[in-house]
């Protein structure tokens, strides 16, 4: 069934500019289907309109311990030490490298669970569960899915005093970067970037006073502050 798909959905995914993505242990597969598999892809590598992952023999789990197993072989080796090991670190050894983790997951058929499917990924993924079973869902089921979507408040573990408190930074680096463009006679650099303003603001989870003094009028020797109160 798998080749029969690829091998009559493969020209039109050249035809429409998608390039053919592959999460799992795709070598699993029989011959026959790698084959045709590996063909698909290379023909569609260069395609920049969308990318179609298809998770083939995937497994969340062995997703992590194949990971795993990876960057304890890059510790031993000498050339990762532990106390790099991070969350951006671990991302890189997924099958999913390089790509953003998903923002939807439309469940089907009614099931509430998420079967064994990107578990690390799925850490902050907003969740649509369906009754229509899979076969039935149309683009009009989509459509419905993405809707109920754009009503929600992406937290990413935030509570709402956060994200107004996260805004309020990102505002302030926004003005601080206009700033430096108005004012690009009086030399002054900007030497944080936008994360570590945010870092900054949510440090210590508490009310934060922020002050850009990042921004430095290098001929006066004095500092522009702009502040904001949480």
């Amino acid at each position: 069934l798998l080749k029969r798909f690829l091998i009559t959905e493969g020209n039109q995914l050249v035809r429409n500019n998608i390039r053919l993505n592959t999460i799992g242990a795709a070598e699993d597969l029989p011959q026959e289907v790698n084959e045709v598999l590996v063909e698909i892809m290379e023909k569609t590598k260069n395609n920049s309109g969308m990318v179609l992952n298809a998770a083939l023999s995937y497994s969340g789990r062995r997703e992590i311990i194949h990971a795993l197993r990876n960057i304890a072989s890059t510790v031993k080796e000498g050339t990762l030490k532990v106390e790099d090991i991070n969350e951006t670190l671990f991302s890189s050894y997924l099958y999913t490298a390089g790509l953003p983790d998903p923002d939807l997951l439309i469940r089907t058929s009614g099931e509430l669970r998420i079967s064994n499917f990107l578990l690390w990924q799925l850490a902050y993924t907003e969740l649509y569960i369906t009754n229509t079973l899979w076969p039935d869902f149309t683009e009009t089921d989509l459509l419905i899915a993405i809707k109920d979507y754009q009503k929600r408040e992406r937290r990413f573990g935030l509570t709402q005093d956060q994200i107004k408190r996260t805004a309020a930074a990102k505002e302030i680096f926004r003005t601080a970067l206009l700033l430096r463009k108005k004012n690009s006679n009086a030399n002054i650099a900007v030497i944080a970037n936008e994360a570590m303003l945010i870092n900054a603001h949510e440090s210590a989870g508490n009310p934060v006073r922020i002050c850009l003094n990042h921004l430095v009028r290098k001929n006066s020797g004095k500092l522009l502050i702009l502040s904001a109160t949480s």
